[in-house]
């Protein structure tokens, strides 16, 4: 819960790539893509509304990760205006570093 906070994504999974061993995973964990409401208490946000996951399973791949893979895992309930409540799907993401 922490990748979408941060502005510079391929940066960042290039910098766990480099960091890791040979045979070392880089497991993330995070919001799929949504439309803003999660941080609209935070007018100051600029991070990303979450994330598609294919898509970062790709750019993970494209900086050297092999065997990605991802599924949802847990779904966080919390109320967004008034008595309406949002649901936000959260998944985990896992590549490897082969060599």
């Amino acid at each position: 819960m922490t990748l979408h906070h941060i502005r510079d994504t391929r940066g960042i999974l290039e910098r766990f790539y480099a960091l890791l061993r040979p045979g070392g995973c880089c497991c993330i964990a995070d919001l799929e893509a949504e439309d803003g409401s999660f941080h609209a208490a935070f007018p100051d946000f600029d991070g990303h509304n979450g994330f598609e996951p294919e898509a970062l399973g790709r750019q993970m791949e494209t900086v050297g990760f092999s065997g990605v893979e991802y599924h949802r895992f847990y779904t966080i309930s919390r109320e967004a205006s008034g008595d309406e409540r949002r649901e936000y799907p959260l998944f985990f993401l896992k590549g490897e570093k082969k060599h």
